[in-house]
Order: C-alpha cells, then structure tokens, then sequence
C-alpha cells in the first residue's frame, strides 16, 4: 500500500479474472466433527469434536474449553467443568500459573550433576514465542520445567512443548558426536577436532577449485532458535558465501516479499489487544505465533464485545472458538479475500481520512478490488455472500484488526497473492500503527533481507530473480 507496496498491482488485478486455479491445498479436509492429534511416538489421540455435542452453541464451546462467567462479568476458568472436559475427551489444556510444574522424565545423566533444587531461567525455543521457563538441571539434563511468571511476555505460560524440552535435547536419537560417512556409505564416529579439521580442508579445496561463489548456506536460525543463525554469519563470512537459504524459504517467502515491497519490515498484529482477529490458515491453538496464545484465544472468545473470524476449510479448535467460521473451499483463499475487499470499498468502508495521511497508492489499489465481481467471488470460494458481507462490514466499523496466515496458506495455491489481499484490508480500514492492529516487528537480526525486496540478485543459472 506504501510506493513500494504498489509494484504488486499487475498481480492485484488479476484477482478480477478467473485465472485463479481452486485447487486443494495442503490443508487437509478432515471430518469436522473429529480432530485427531498426532501424539510424538506416532501414536494418534482422536478427540471428538465440539460439534457433535455442542452444535452450533458458541456459549457451550467455550465451556468445554473450561471458561465460566464470574459474578464481576469477568471470565475464569472453572475446575470441575475442566475436569469433565479431561475426563471426556483427555487433557489438551495448557499449564496456567496456578497449576504445578510438570516433571519430566528423567534421563541417565551425561556431565556433572547441578545442585538439585536450583532453578535456572532460559527459554523455550521450540516456536517464535520463546515463552520463559525455569529449569532444574540434573547434568545436561531437564530434571524440571516449569513457566516462568516472571518473564515479561510470557508471565509464567507454557505449552506442552515447552514442557517436554528433555526430550527433544536428549532423547535417545540424538547424536553425541560427529559422524564421518566413508565411501560405503556407512558412519563411524569421529571427534570434534577432527570432524572441524577435514570439514574446513573440504571446503578450502572447493574455494580453490570453484570459487567461493559456488557454495551455498542453507540453515542458520529459525523462527524460535536463533543461535545457529548468529554463527552462522559468521561462518559465511570466513568463506565468503554470499548465497544462503534456509526451511523459512518453503513457506515465509512470498509473505516477506510482499511486505518488503509495502512496509520494509516484517509486521505482527496485537491479538492480545485487537478488537477483531483473524487467522488464515492458522490454529494458534496449537501453532500459537503470538505470547500466551491459548489464554489470548479464551479472552477474546469471552468478551461479546472481540470477535474472531477463522478462514480455513478445517475444522480447528481455534473455529470452535470463533464468531465467524468461513470455511473455504480449498485453494480459493484469494477470491474470498477479494471480495471482503471488495465489499469494504463498495460500501465505502474504508478509512479515508487515516489513508490520505499515512498511504502512497490507495486509489489504485481501491480500483483494483471494484472490479472484482463479488457475487462469482463468493461461489467460488463456497462463502454465502450475506456472510462475506458481514464480515467486511466487521472489518470496517472496528477500531482495530489483527490478521495472523499461516502454512494453510503459504504452502497452498496463491500464497503470494493472498499474502498481499488481507494486508491490503487492514490497511484499507486503517489498522496500522494503532494499539491492537498491525506494526513493525522489532528483532535484534532480521529473518530475511527486507530492503532488498524489488531488487532481487538473478540466479545465475535461471537467471531469475532469487528472493
């Protein structure tokens, strides 16, 4: 929506044709009465739906996640209502401060033990949360971990992936040492001096022979550790590598050229404080993305005045929780997106006086989404009209929005476009900048170059832009 923004808008327009392929997606269509959840020993737990005993009740949703009304309007979590839960479809709930440390299990230790009761404050970094935790330490392992309240964004939340760090640090499958394949393909065991020694010779003789244009970095951080990338860059630099990739490029690609092209920067909306949230492709009950996410979610499901709108074609814990579940055919995100857009500016929903001040190339943008035909939008992505209608009219009398997409959509048809549909709606109706819509996100290292957006290197084989 910024200059920058606006080098999309041949992509934009063809939102109005119908070249837009509605192919499956990767989001698997599952029967919406059953969710099954896949337990870490390949096991399967298969935990009835919310449906099948509650129907359509928004109210009796919210009880079966254990919320019940105090005598101040406030909402609390009830005991006995989350022990029927448990009881009936077995414990998924998240530990709260109230509740006790979990123990984990303990493995054979491996250094020199630490003093037993002594906890020692780190964080989880299974996920971009890195929610605070406290460790007890026995040698290198995790004797116990709990939440820790005392940390700024967490204040004590964990998950039950937090809760099982000992496992993923020292279950049985983890290596110990390097391992050297030999010409038969098979691996033997070789000590650190000597694994770095040939491993830094190997590379040496490629640079002489090849240059050190020909070798590529692939790793070096993700979205919750990030230690490997800060080492990484160093290790670029002794090789002179200038070509590097990593897992994120399967999936965050097209969401971080859009918003270098718009924003310069990775943006994130404040969920905890939105009036309006919206999640594309995303089961934040499970997949979080934003701090306390399981509680966020019940605050917002318990205050008449939020609303929460999930546009997936599965069934999540997070839809039971949602005002407007807007199930989608699969592969067909963009054409709904086009056309809550469309509604916005039909019906003059846009925030005009916030867009004059603060956006380069809003008429453009706002023809673009005119010439969309709402009514073939709305059957090709299987969303009844009235209901898209209600949506956009959601979206523009709120005074903040939050949109969160996630791998539902960035691993399905479109996702570059789709990227810039819904970040085009929020900031149509002014959502940026303001407590509980969009803004920068702050980093110490950012995850992908955005300032290179719009002038991409070429690859040198293709010759096609690298982004």
């Amino acid at each position: 929506m910024t200059d920058r923004g606006l080098g999309a808008i041949d992509e934009r327009r063809k939102v109005a044709g119908a070249g837009l392929a509605a192919r499956a997606d990767n989001r698997d269509e599952a029967e919406p009465d059953r969710i099954g959840e896949r337990l870490e020993d390949g096991g399967e737990v298969d935990r009835v739906g919310f449906v099948e005993r509650f129907g359509e009740d928004r109210r009796a949703a919210k009880r079966l996640h254990g919320l019940r009304r105090t005598a101040d309007g406030s909402m609390a979590v009830d005991g006995s209502i989350r022990a029927e839960r448990d009881r009936r479809v077995g414990s998924t709930s998240e530990p709260t401060q109230e509740e006790p440390m979990t123990d984990l299990a303990e493995s054979p230790t491996t250094a020199a033990a630490t003093p037993a009761d002594e906890w020692h404050k780190s964080v989880c970094i299974l996920c971009s949360a890195n929610c605070g935790v406290e460790i007890k330490l026995d040698g290198r392992n995790f004797k116990r971990v709990r939440g820790n309240k005392a940390h700024v964004g967490s204040a004590g939340y964990t998950c039950e992936k937090a809760l099982r760090l000992d496992h993923y640090q020292n279950n049985r499958s983890r290596l110990t040492s390097p391992m050297k394949r030999l010409d038969d393909g098979t691996y033997i065991e070789v000590d650190w001096d000597t694994a770095i020694a040939e491993v830094a010779a190997a590379f040496q003789q490629v640079i002489a022979e090849h240059g050190s244009e020909r070798l590529m970095y692939y790793g070096g951080g993700g979205q919750g550790n990030h230690l490997c990338g800060a080492y990484g860059a160093a290790t670029r630099k002794a090789l002179g590598i200038t070509r590097r990739s990593n897992a994120l490029a399967q999936e965050k690609t097209g969401e971080a050229w859009v918003e270098g092209r718009m924003f310069g920067t990775h943006t994130h909306g404040h969920f905890e404080h939105a009036e309006v949230s919206v999640f594309l492709g995303k089961n934040p009950w499970h997949s979080h993305g934003f701090d306390a996410a399981r509680r966020v979610l019940k605050e917002i499901a318990a205050d008449d005045d939020r609303t929460m709108i999930v546009i997936d074609p599965r069934r999540t814990e997070t839809a039971d929780l949602a005002d407007h579940w807007l199930r989608v055919k699969p592969g067909t995100d963009a054409y709904l997106l086009a056309a809550i857009g469309a509604v916005i500016v039909e019906e003059n929903l846009a925030a005009e006086a916030w867009l004059a001040d603060n956006v380069v190339g809003a008429d453009e943008t706002k023809a673009a989404f005119a010439a969309v035909p709402i009514a073939e939008f709305a059957d090709r992505c299987g969303i009844d009209e009235a209901e898209i209608r209600t949506v956009a009219r959601r979206l523009g009398s709120t005074q903040s929005v939050a949109f969160y997409e996630d791998l539902g959509i960035e691993m399905a048809p479109h996702s570059t476009l789709v990227s810039w549909l819904h970040r085009a709606i929020w900031t149509l109706v002014g959502s940026y900048g303001e407590e509980g819509g969009h803004s920068a996100h702050t980093s110490f290292v950012p995850l992908f170059n955005y300032g290179a957006t719009g002038k991409e290197p070429t690859d040198p084989v293709t010759g096609g832009a690298i982004i």
